[in-house]
């Protein structure tokens, strides 16, 4: 009785936390003119990857 009390109560009250946490927002996307998402922004590309490979690996391939 016990572990049934409990498997409710934990159910309902994640049932409830959840519920909350997906209320709607009043977000309008921006768009253009003609209609489309506008992109516009700053688009930041930087990368941690190596655009050249370390001399120690050679000519190895994996």
């Amino acid at each position: 009785m016990k572990i049934s009390l409990f498997l409710v109560g934990s159910t309902l009250i994640t049932w409830v936390s959840l519920s909350f946490a997906q209320t709607a927002e009043d977000y309008v996307v921006p768009r253009t003119e003609w209609g489309q998402p506008d992109l516009q922004g700053v688009w930041n590309f930087n990368s941690s990857t190596p655009m050249q490979r370390p001399e120690r690996f050679g000519a190895r391939e994996f």
